[in-house]
This record gives structure tokens, sequence and C-alpha cells, in this order.
């Protein structure tokens, strides 16, 4: 169940499971997200009884000016003058530091940060938590957040989306446009591809997005026509353009009009690979012959590209093909979902609207736990000969033969490495694979049972190539995730790079320069993360910039020069550094899309503040933790208390990434608390955390949170006990579920699940049984733990809500209609369901993404003005 990598507020997903890919694929992904978010932008629309201070709706105020006789003409000027005025009085405002509460702790527009825009850190700095930070009592004063300010981005900044090309070139994308800047000279700029639509052989296409060849910078792949599939896949046209082409027609199809998978550029831009109909296809651009590799792709053969559940849950990608360095092989894997149950998802309408007279069936091959699951092979394919060879990756016996690939990574243009696991993602191999001999040997064996955990793909490998073939890998050292090299990766001998209670997080290794191994570490707290180095010698970890201040970065490395993505707490921005010089102040900020916009709409709103914080049980665990409070916060009103939760097993929800999200609405304009809150089993901390969650789903996430708020509402009088909600969504959805059955309407009198699980033996089997392990080795936990059983606690519950869409591909429906049937049975009736037709997991079919936060909105209204009682 994965969970956000873009970020994109409306895009809910249930796990945090990254692995890395080509940086034209990372582009491409990006892209996407970026599309998406805009598109569900566009739906935008004011909610019903909003304030009218919260958004001025200049198009409905002239059309007033219109009817009432006032020249269009004329109304603009008036706009404009006003206009001209306002930013006269804004720069005063600015110029008197007016924006100081704002920009002293502000915030990054993340989907998992929580961080509100005026932040206050309380606690004394620990591995844990930020640095202490004196309470912020100046709160800010205006106009309401609002559903549809949020949804228009004027909370929220948006960061350009950027690749690399050679030196100190770099691009910035949107959909369909690329300009060439360069790092060192703020005054180089120029436009390298701008089509909005392109015209082929008499059709009309309208540009998705664009990437560049790595070889050749006035070569282009144009995707056209881009058709979201699950979660990463898409299909779209694509179109190869040469700019110094002198053909009449410089766009030219990559395979003929057909609907492709992805398309890749080989690493010497010689070749583009593509998949369609699940086979594998290359095409060679010089004589644009296209050769087609494998030939027995079908609905359960799937070649190049993963199925279902290899996309969801273990590569996180659209695309199962790896080249080496020259370009002269790739490899691709090859699952065989023959046996493999299928679960019929319906859609009840037409792509043009209409209803179905009978619904169309998807048939989406989907494993559950115990079920059985697809089966891999390696291919390789060697360019210049032509030749596809099946390779010997020496998987042992001893994983079963449903053993699952997680990772593949070559380590010189003759040899990869690839991680395989036992299908309960418990026990590791690592093989080393001799492309040309076609030969295999496993050269390191882990066993997480050792320390009750679990192996997913979030690390790789990263190759160091010196007088022996060596790597770099993330391994479990005393409790937490640590950096290893591997000087000869036919040993399984390693040095210690980095030490110490903290976690490098994935994908590993950024970046080796010289004797330097830059990553990304937690060493300052578990909420931030920071870019260090270390030595390839031993653990001798240094910051690279200031840390002395709380941070959140992403960051990309390509030769000396860093792109440096802040993410919080404070406004986002992005900034390349030269890492020989950390400190270089000369080059220029890249100023996100909508930074200024953003800073301007919050200094004139309510923003809530958030406060890091953590709680210590009874039991002696600590937990992170996430107050906010609403901006006109007064300790002697009575407030009402909204607690948000996911809880999924090695996630995390909790960071100081800026971030305001649908929560900061509710607080803003239904004055509420809110509380976020990680509970035992979840990431970001030691191995022996996270491990609570090993065979116990649904076990500790609901008695955490209710002490964690049970204690909190008795320590803090100004809350109201009898107006207490709690909500999530997938995961959350599930917890939110599970704490309302544990709670029995004690603590939580309102609760709303959206697309939850009730049961984990109708979700995925790789996913679920990484941390169940199989039904028939864990009957309580899955019997006991794992589902939503005593359903006769919900009539303690004052109301709650539950919505689902009818074709969710990853938490079916079914989870829900099981949920009813129970309700049916034992006599629950106070409850409230929404159901959103061939609506996806993130519920976003025939503007369902909108109606749906509406209507979250409103029912949290309604419980918090007592209108359900």
């Amino acid at each position: 169940m994965t969970s956000r990598t873009a970020e994109n507020p409306f895009d809910i997903e249930l796990q945090e499971n990254l692995s890395p890919r080509s940086s034209n694929s990372s582009i491409l992904e990006n892209i996407n997200e970026y599309a998406r978010r805009h598109r569900n932008d566009s739906l935008s629309q004011e909610c019903d009884n909003e304030d009218e201070n919260e958004n001025l709706n200049y198009t409905d105020n002239l059309a007033k000016f219109s009817k009432s006789g006032v020249s269009r003409k004329s109304c603009m000027l008036i706009f404009g003058i006003c206009f001209v005025i306002w930013l006269f009085l804004f720069a005063l405002y600015a110029r008197d530091n007016r924006f100081s509460n704002l920009n002293e702790y502000v915030p990054d527009s993340n989907s998992h940060g929580t961080a509100s825009a005026t932040t206050s850190i309380v606690e004394p700095k620990q591995t844990e938590l930020p640095e202490s930070k004196d309470s912020n009592t100046d709160y800010q004063k205006g106009a309401k957040l609002s559903l549809s300010g949020w949804r228009s981005g004027l909370y929220n900044v948006y960061p350009k989306l950027i690749s690399r090309g050679e030196d100190d070139i770099y691009y910035e994308h949107s959909f369909h446009r690329i300009d060439e800047k360069r790092i060192t000279d703020s005054q180089h700029g120029r436009t390298v591809f701008n089509y909005e639509k392109i015209e082929v052989n008499g059709i009309t296409y309208t540009v998705s997005f664009v990437t560049i060849s790595p070889y050749d910078s006035a070569k282009f792949l144009v995707a056209c026509d881009y058709e979201k599939h699950w979660r990463h896949s898409t299909f779209a046209k694509y179109f190869i353009y040469d700019k110094e082409s002198d053909q009449e027609d410089s766009f030219v199809p990559v395979y003929d009009d057909k609907a492709l998978s992805f398309v890749e550029w080989s690493p010497s831009g010689d070749h583009v690979v593509f998949v369609f109909e699940n086979n594998v296809y290359l095409k060679q651009l010089s004589t644009l012959e296209v050769k087609q590799v494998t030939f027995d792709g079908d609905e359960s053969i799937y070649n190049g590209k993963p199925d279902w559940i290899y996309e969801e849950e273990v590569l996180s990608s659209d695309r199962a093909i790896w080249w080496n360095d020259d370009g002269s092989y790739f490899t691709f894997l090859r699952l065989d979902d023959s046996n493999v149950p299928t679960f019929n998802l319906q859609h009840f309408f037409e792509e043009t609207g209409s209803v179905s007279k009978y619904p169309v069936i998807d048939r989406l091959k989907y494993p559950k736990p115990g079920f059985d699951n697809p089966l891999v092979s390696l291919f390789s394919y060697n360019v210049a000969k032509q030749k596809l060879e099946k390779l010997n990756i020496g998987a042992a016996v001893s994983l079963g033969e449903d053993f699952v690939l997680y990772s593949l990574k070559w380590i010189d243009n003759s040899f990869f490495l690839s991680k395989f696991t036992d299908r309960t993602s418990k026990k590791m191999e690592v093989t080393l694979v001799d492309i040309e001999a076609n030969s295999a040997s496993v050269v390191r064996k882990h066993d997480a049972t050792e320390y009750n955990g679990w192996f997913t793909g979030e690390f790789s490998v990263y190759p160091v190539v010196g007088d022996t073939i060596g790597y770099i890998d993330v391994i479990y050292y005393e409790d937490y995730d640590h950096l290893a090299y591997y000087p000869d990766c036919t040993s399984d001998k390693y040095i210690v790079l980095t030490d110490g209670s903290w976690n490098v997080v994935g994908p590993g290794v950024l970046e080796v320069l010289e004797d330097r191994v830059y990553f990304i570490g937690t060493k300052e707290s578990s909420m931030e993360h920071h870019l260090y180095y270390t030595s390839l010698t031993g653990p001798k970890v240094k910051a690279v910039m200031d840390i002395k201040e709380p941070g959140y970065f992403d960051v990309n490395i390509k030769g000396k020069y860093a792109l440096l993505s802040y993410r919080g707490p404070k406004l986002p921005y992005q900034k390349f550094i030269d890492l020989s010089d950390p400190s270089t102040t000369s080059l220029d900020d890249i100023l996100s899309s909508n930074r200024g916009i953003v800073e301007v709409s919050l200094a004139t709103h309510s923003v809530p503040v958030s406060t890091y914080t953590n709680v210590t049980l009874e039991d002696g665990v600590t937990l992170n933790m996430i107050e906010v409070l609403p901006a006109n916060f007064n300790p002697s009103k009575k407030y009402p208390l909204l607690v948000n939760i996911y809880g999924g097993p090695g996630s995390q929800k909790l960071d100081v990434q800026f971030n305001i999200g649908f929560e900061h609405i509710i607080s803003s304009s239904l004055d509420a608390i809110v509380l976020y809150i990680d509970p035992r089993g979840t990431g970001g901390k030691s191995w022996a955390f996270k491990s609570y969650a090993t065979e116990k789903i649904g076990y500790w996430e609901p008695r955490d949170i209710t002490a964690v708020v049970s204690k909190w509402i008795s320590d803090h009088s100004f809350v109201n006990p009898d107006k207490t909600a709690i909500w999530g969504w997938s995961y959350g959805g599930f917890t939110t579920l599970k704490t309302l059955e544990y709670d029995s309407g004690e603590v939580f009198k309102y609760g709303m699940a959206v697309a939850p699980v009730t049961n984990w033996l109708l979700y995925d089997s790789i996913y679920t049984e990484r941390y169940m392990n199989l039904p028939k080795d864990n009957v309580e936990g899955y019997s006991e733990h794992s589902v939503i059983k005593k359903v006769s606690n919900f009539k303690n519950v004052n109301r709650f809500l539950v919505c689902h869409g009818t074709t969710d591909d990853n938490v079916h429906f079914q989870n829900t209609l099981t949920l009813l049937d129970q309700f049916n049975i034992n006599g629950v009736v106070n409850y409230d369901l929404q159901v959103y037709p061939d609506s996806e997991h993130s519920i976003a079919h025939h503007n369902a993404n909108k109606v749906i936060y509406e209507r979250l909105f409103k029912w949290l209204e309604r419980a918090f003005n007592d209108r359900f009682l």
C-alpha cells in the first residue's frame, strides 16, 4: 500500500515503499504526479456556506459590475488600480517585518508532512525531536483557511521538476515545456521544447510530458494523450522529436499510433525500449527499425513491466527493465501470473460517462494472503547480437519458488546484484550475476527474523569500482539502518560506514565523490532529514550544511553540484550548492513555482500553530506527536478535537515537512485542535520500535492512540471531551475503525474511515505477509487483531462515517461490504455510508475527489456542532 511519493495532497496511499529508478523514470513519474495534481486542482470550486472573506472571486465580482452597467474595461481599470494600491501596502507590510511570524518557523508541501505554516518546537533536542524553540504565541489572525484555497494551491509550495544535464546544465520541466538553464550562470536560459499539441499524420495529439535524451540534448521523447492505469503505470502515445532533423515531419511515432506502457532511452541514446501489450520492444533510432524482443506477453505474462502487486508493493514503478551503463545489455523481469487468482473489478460507467447496461469487468490478477504469487524469472538482451537469454539467477531453494525480486543494480557493464527474498520478505539473498557467463552466486544472506523485522526494496546498492569491484549497501546494524561498504562484490566482508541511534534513509548512498560518501540521515532527529557524508574507511559522519535549525531535505547529486529541495519546516525552496564549498551563496535559489503566492496567502490567513513533541506511555515506549492549535487559540475556551492517523508498519507520517493539509483546514475553519500520532510499529525509529507491528497489525495502533489521546484530554482542560473525532484513509481507515472498536466510545465519539481495510485476509499477499506472515503460521494475528471483529462496540460511538470507491483496485470495496454485513448482523445503525461509483483508491472519478473532502468537512462540522444528537 504505497504512500504518497509525490506532493499531491489528494493521492492517498497505504505504505512508504520507495525504490530507486533511473533519472528519466523518476522525472516521468514526477511529471505524471504533477499533472494529476493540477488536474485535481482545476476541479476547485467554492465550498457551500464558506465565509465570503475567505476567497476573493474576481470573476464573479466582474460579472456583477457588468450587470450593473459598468463596462468590462472600466471594471478592469478599477481592479488594476486597487491591485497596485494593494501591492504598495503589501510592500510596506513586508518592509516592517510583519512577516516575521510567518517566516520565523514556516514550513513544505509533501503529502506525508503534517507541519503547519507556523510551528513551535518545545521539547529539548534528543535523537527523536528537533531543537528546542520557544512557543510562538503571536498567532496569525485573518481569513480562515478553506477547502477551495487548499485545492487551488494557495497554501502549499509545489517544487519545480528538474532534471540534470552535463556539467552545470539543468532542465526545468512542465507538462509540455522544457527550459535549459545553468547552475553557475543565472542569465543563461533558453526554451528547448514547447509544444502543447503536435500533429502527426493528420492526427492532433495533446502533449502530456517530455524527456530529453541522455546522449543528445536535441532529441526528445514526447508522451501524448496520457491515461493513468494503476498507481505508477500509465498508457500514452509516444513520439521521438529531433530538433535538428531536416525531415518534413520531425515527430516520429515510436510504435505507430499505439498506446504504450512506457518508453525509455537507452543510456547511449541510440535506442529506446518500450513495452506494448506486455511484450518488450527495442527501436533503433538511426534506422527506426523496431525489434520485438518477447512474444509471450498476455494478461498473465508480464515482460519488462510489473504486474499489479509488483508495481504496488515491490518496485514502486511502472517498469522492470534495467540497462547497464554502456547500453550493451539490458535485463528485464518476467512475471508469470498464470496461477495468481483473479479479482473482478466492476466499472458501471462507460468512458463517455453514460451508464453501461452491463458493467465492464476488469480482471485484476491480485494474490491475497496464502494464495499463489507471481513466479519470477530474469532475462538479458544483448543489443549488438540481438540475443535474448534466460538468466541463471541463483535463487536458492530455501526461498521457495514464489520468491520476490526486490531490486536489481548493475555494478559494472558485466555484473549486477539482485536482492531476492522469500514470499514473506523475511529471508534475503543477495546474488551476483555474471551476464556474459550467465552464472550466478549468492554472496550474502540475511535473516530479518533475528530482529523481528522485514525487508523491502527501499534501499539500493551503490557501485564502487577501483582496483576491485565493490559496492555500498544499507544493512541492519545495532538496531538501525546503516551504510556498509563491501570492497569485494564476491565477498560478504564489509566495513561499517555509519553508526549510532539513527537511520540512513533510502535509497541509501546518493553519490561518492573522492572519499566522501553522501547520504540522507536522521542523525538530528527522527523527524528530520539532513545531508551528510562519511568516509569509505569507516564511520566519520559529518553534516554538509548547518544543522542547528530543524530541516527536511531531498537531495539529488550529479558531479560536484547538489540540488537541495528543502521541504520544511519553513517555506520550501530549491537550490544548487557546490559540494566542494557548501557555504557558497552566489548560486541562485530556484524559486518554486508558486512560492510567492503562498507567502501572500498565508500572511493573510489564520494559520494554525503546530508543536512537535513526544509522549511516553506507561510501559516506557515513546511516541512522536504533533499538536495543532487554531491561530486564535484561547485556553479558556472548549475546543473540539480531531486525531488524524495512518499507522502502517514502517511508515512515518510525522516529520517537519511543511504542509497545510486537510486537518489544518478543519482547525482553521472549524476552530478545532488536531493531533497527529505515530503509534509503535511505524517508521523513523529503531527496529525494536518498528517490530511491534510484526504479526500484530491492528493490536498496538488502537491501544497507543487511545492511551495518548485519553491522557492528552485529561491534561488539557480546553478540550471538549464530547466532541472528539478520529479519521484516516487506507491503512489510516483501518486504524480508525480498530480504534473505534477498541475504545468503544469512551474517548472517541466520532470517526471517519475512508477506503479502509477491514480484514487483512482481503488485502494483497506481499504487503500483508511481510508483516503478518502466512495465515497458516499466524492464526491468532489474522483472526484476533487484523480484522474488525467486535462490531457491537461501534454502537457506543455517537456516529461514524465510512467512504469507499466501488472500483478500488488497491483496497477492494469488498472490505467495506464485509463490514456492512457484520453491522447488519449485529444491528449497528449509527453510521453514514458514502459510496463513490467507479472511483479507485484515491477516489477521483467524476469529480469525486472534490466531493469527498467537502463531505468529510461538512460531516465533521455537523459532529462538532451537535447535529447528530
